[in-house]
C-alpha cells in the first residue's frame, strides 16, 4: 500500500523567495525518486508538482470509459497553458479523451529554462507529467496542413477585421489607431492580417482531419478573440464545431466565465437576462447589497454580507463617504448649470473591441464631446477617466490614457473638468451631481441607470438592445438626445432598473464561477472537487453535460432552488 503524506511547505522557507526557489527545485528533483518507492508527497509549490498530483489522482481513480473526445487549444502564456492542462484532466475525469492542440514555440518558451531560474523551478517537469495523462493526444499546431492560396483567400475578409483587434490588443491602443503608435500599428497590422488568414485556413484543415480521425466536434480554449484564438474560433465555426471559450474574470480570485460559440467576452447577455424569469425579493436584496458595496467599498452591515464580498475586486479608490477632491468640489459647486458625466473605457481593453458604432473611436468621441460643450457653455461636463487605467498604468502597459486624451481635448474650457483614472474620487458621488450619463460601452451605464441617471451609450455595450440605455443610431440623434436629457428631469423607468439589476446579477453572480487558482496558475489547483461544486459545474458545462445557460448560483447556492443534476 502506497503511503501518502501531505506537505504544506515549510513556513520560514516559503517566506523567503530565493529559498523557496531552492525548495521547489529540490522537491521537483526528489519527488520522482520517492514516487518510485511508493511515497507520494502531495505539494503544490510549483506548476510541475500540481500537474503531477492531478495525473496521479486520475490514475488512482476508476475512470469512466471514454465516451467521446474534446479538443483543447493551448498557446501564448503560462496561464493559458496551465488552464489547458487542468481542463484536459477534468475532461478525462468526466469521461472524455482530451486532444490538446498546442503551439509548439509557445510551449517551448513557457516550459523552458530561458525565462530564468525562478520560472524554471515553477514549471519544471510540468509538461512531462502532463504527457502521462490517460488517453491524452497531443497535436502540434504547426503540424496543421499547409493551405492553398484559394483556401487562405476564403479567410481574407475575416482576417482583415480581426487583425485590427489583434493590433490594438498587442499595442494597447484603439482599433484603427491614427495617433498613438501609428508607425508600429502600420507595421503590425498587415502582418497580423496575413498570419490570421493563413492560420485560420490551416486550422480548418487540421480540425477537419481530427474530426475524421476522432469524431470530435467540440473545442475549448482561452479567449476566442486574442491572437490565434480568433483564427481558431473562426475555423471551428466554419467546420461546424461547438466552441467553448473561457476567460479569467477577476472580480474575485479564481473566477472564470465562459461562452458558447463566440469569444468569452461576447456572450448573449440578453438571453441570460431573459432567462431570469423567477426574479424575487431575495434577488432585490442581493443587488441592494452589491450597490452598497460599490458605493462604500465594504459589505453592507448585515449577517452574511461579508462572505458575499470577501475578496471582491474594488474599482473605486474612494467611497461615497469620502469628500470630493478640492478641485472637483470647486467645479461642481461653482454654479447650477447642469452637468453631463462622461464614463469612457480603458484604451486597449479587449472588452471595447468591435464595439464602435456612430463614432470610430473613443478618441474621436471625446474630441467631439469637448467641441460640443465648448459651444454650449450653458452646460458643463465632467470626464471621469476609468479607474482601471491605474491598474494598467502600474504595469507600464498603457501608452494612451483616456484621461490624457480628454485633458488635451478639453484645453482651458471652463465648463469641462477631467478627472484622471488614478485620482481617488468616487464616481457614484459624481453621479449624484450629474443630470446625464454619457458612456462608451462600460458598465458605468448600468450603474447610472440604477441611480436614476439617464444614460446615452456612444458605442455598443454588452447590454445593447435590452432597452436599458439609449443607443442612438446616428451622431445627429446622439446630440439631440443629449440636448433633451441634460435639461430634462433626472429619472429612469422601473423597467430599465429591473433589466439593469438582472444584468448586474448575471455579470457578477450568475455567470462567473470559481474554477481556477486564485492567482490563475496551476499551483493553486486540485482535481478532487465534487461534481456539483463550482469547479464541477464549470467543466461539465464546457464538456456539454450541462446547458450553456446553467445558472450555478441560483440552482445550487440558494436554498429555494433545485439541486443540479448528478
Amino acid at each position: 500500500m502506497a503511503r501518502r503524506r501531505q506537505i504544506e511547505g515549510i513556513p520560514f522557507l516559503r517566506s523567503l523567495s530565493g529559498l523557496e526557489d531552492v525548495y521547489r527545485g529540490t522537491a521537483a528533483a526528489v519527488l520522482p525518486l520517492l514516487d518510485r518507492l511508493g511515497i507520494h508527497l502531495d505539494s503544490h509549490l510549483s506548476v510541475g508538482l500540481a500537474v503531477r498530483s492531478w495525473v496521479r489522482y486520475l490514475r488512482a481513480q476508476h475512470l469512466p470509459e471514454v465516451k467521446g473526445c474534446v479538443a483543447i487549444f493551448a498557446m501564448r502564456n503560462p496561464t493559458w497553458f496551465d488552464w489547458a492542462m487542468y481542463a484536459a484532466c477534468w475532461m478525462r475525469r468526466l469521461g472524455y479523451a482530451p486532444i490538446v492542440i498546442y503551439a509548439r514555440e509557445d510551449q517551448r518558451r513557457v516550459f523552458s529554462r530561458e525565462a530564468g531560474l525562478r520560472h524554471w523551478t515553477n514549471v519544471q517537469g510540468a509538461w512531462a507529467a502532463f504527457e502521462k495523462l490517460p488517453d491524452l493526444t497531443l497535436v502540434e499546431l504547426e503540424s496543421a496542413p499547409q493551405a492553398s492560396a484559394e483556401k487562405i483567400a476564403e479567410y481574407d475578409e475575416f482576417a482583415a477585421e480581426a487583425a485590427h483587434m489583434i493590433a490594438a490588443y498587442e499595442l494597447y491602443v484603439e482599433e484603427r489607431e491614427t495617433v498613438a503608435k501609428v508607425d508600429e500599428y502600420k507595421e503590425f497590422y498587415p502582418k497580423a492580417w496575413g498570419e490570421m488568414a493563413t492560420w485560420a485556413a490551416r486550422m480548418e484543415l487540421l480540425l477537419s482531419n481530427l474530426e475524421k480521425r476522432f469524431g470530435i466536434r467540440r473545442i475549448l480554449g482561452y479567449s476566442g478573440m486574442i491572437n490565434l484564438t480568433a483564427a481558431m474560433e473562426e475555423a471551428a465555426r466554419r467546420v461546424g464545431w461547438t466552441r467553448m471559450w473561457v476567460e479569467s474574470w477577476c472580480t474575485k480570485p479564481g473566477e472564470m466565465i465562459w461562452n458558447e460559440n463566440g469569444p468569452a467576452l461576447t456572450p448573449d447577455y440578453k438571453t441570460w437576462v431573459e432567462a431570469m424569469d423567477d426574479w424575487g425579493p431575495q434577488d432585490e436584496r442581493d443587488i441592494d447589497d452589491f450597490l452598497y458595496f460599490q458605493e462604500h467599498n465594504r459589505p453592507a452591515p448585515k449577517a452574511g454580507s461579508e462572505k458575499d464580498f470577501d475578496q471582491h475586486r474594488q474599482y473605486q479608490q474612494s467611497s461615497t463617504e469620502d469628500p470630493l477632491p478640492e478641485f472637483v468640489r470647486e467645479f461642481v459647486d461653482r454654479d447650477d448649470r447642469p452637468i453631463a458625466l462622461v464614463g469612457p473605457n480603458v484604451i486597449g481593453d479587449s472588452a471595447t473591441f468591435g464595439r464602435a458604432t456612430i463614432f470610430d473611436s473613443q478618441r474621436e468621441w471625446i474630441g467631439e464631446l469637448a467641441d460640443y460643450f465648448k459651444g454650449h457653455r450653458e452646460y458643463r461636463m465632467i470626464i471621469r477617466a476609468h479607474p482601471g487605467e491605474r491598474f494598467q498604468a502600474a504595469l507600464a502597459q498603457l501608452p494612451v490614457r483616456l484621461g490624457d486624451v480628454a485633458a488635451e481635448a478639453a484645453g482651458d474650457a471652463e465648463n469641462i473638468l477631467v478627472i484622471p483614472g488614478a485620482q481617488p474620487c468616487s464616481t457614484y458621488v459624481l453621479m449624484r451631481k450629474a443630470r446625464l450619463m454619457l458612456n462608451w460601452v462600460s458598465n458605468v451605464g448600468i450603474d447610472a441607470i440604477l441611480r436614476d441617471l439617464p444614460t446615452i451609450s456612444a458605442g455598443r455595450p454588452f447590454y445593447a438592445g435590452m432597452g436599458i440605455t439609449l443607443e442612438p443610431s446616428s451622431r445627429q440623434e446622439y446630440y439631440e438626445q443629449l440636448d433633451k436629457l441634460i435639461s430634462g428631469p433626472r429619472e429612469t423607468s422601473a423597467q430599465q432598473k429591473l433589466l439593469a439589476k438582472k444584468y448586474l446579477a448575471v455579470l457578477y453572480k450568475e455567470r462567473p464561477v470559481t474554477a481556477f487558482g486564485a492567482q490563475y496558475r496551476a499551483r493553486d489547483l486540485r482535481l478532487d472537487h465534487p461534481l456539483d461544486s463550482g469547479y464541477g459545474v464549470f467543466y461539465r458545462v464546457l464538456a456539454g453535460e450541462l446547458p450553456n445557460l446553467t445558472r450555478f448560483h441560483r440552482m445550487h447556492n440558494r436554498r429555494d432552488r433545485s439541486p443540479l443534476p448528478a
